[in-house]
């Protein structure tokens, strides 16, 4: 008697396939789903603030620790000179800053254009800093006090720690 002839047989060989079937497809689906779940965190970040944690990825945060240093040393020195010195390097940080974040333009003010109050809170003090050295750059009967100079001083090291330079 031929075994394969019988239709029992049949029957109960497509069961056991229907059945290896569904095992072999949830097994598919839980290593999908398992796959899914191991590789999220390296999706990219959608979301719209995103922004707001840019990273610097060009130069280091120790470069920019060290110039920030020098700066604050100069401001430290008291003199008219020293103190409207460390104001415009400390803009100039700001502004390599502001490059290496990818923003473009020709001028400082193009890059800060770019940034809005929601993405970085400090940028109406950095603003204000910037007219500050702009002020000093070009207008030579310009004089700052001591107070104008901490505060554009403090706006600038505000930024540079918001978008995690310092």
């Amino acid at each position: 008697m031929n075994f394969f002839a019988e239709p029992d047989f049949w029957i109960r060989y497509f069961s056991f396939l229907k059945w290896f079937f569904i095992v072999y497809d949830a097994a598919l689906l839980a290593l999908v789903v398992y796959s899914i779940y191991q590789a999220w965190h390296y999706r990219p970040n959608l979301h719209p603030h995103h922004g707001t944690e840019r990273r610097i990825l060009n130069l280091a945060e120790a470069v920019i620790r060290e110039r920030w240093d020098k700066v604050i040393k100069k401001f430290a020195l008291g003199t008219p000179e020293a103190v409207t010195l460390a104001v415009i390097e400390a803009d100039k940080v700001v502004d390599d800053v502001l490059k290496n974040l990818g923003l473009e333009g020709e001028h400082m003010a193009d890059r800060l254009g770019q940034l809005s109050g929601e993405e970085v809170g400090s940028l109406e003090g950095v603003w204000r800093a910037h007219r500050l050295r702009n002020n000093l750059v070009h207008s030579p009967d310009f004089k700052a006090s001591a107070e104008e100079i901490e505060k554009a001083l403090d706006a600038f090291e505000k930024f540079l720690k918001e978008v995690k330079a310092l």
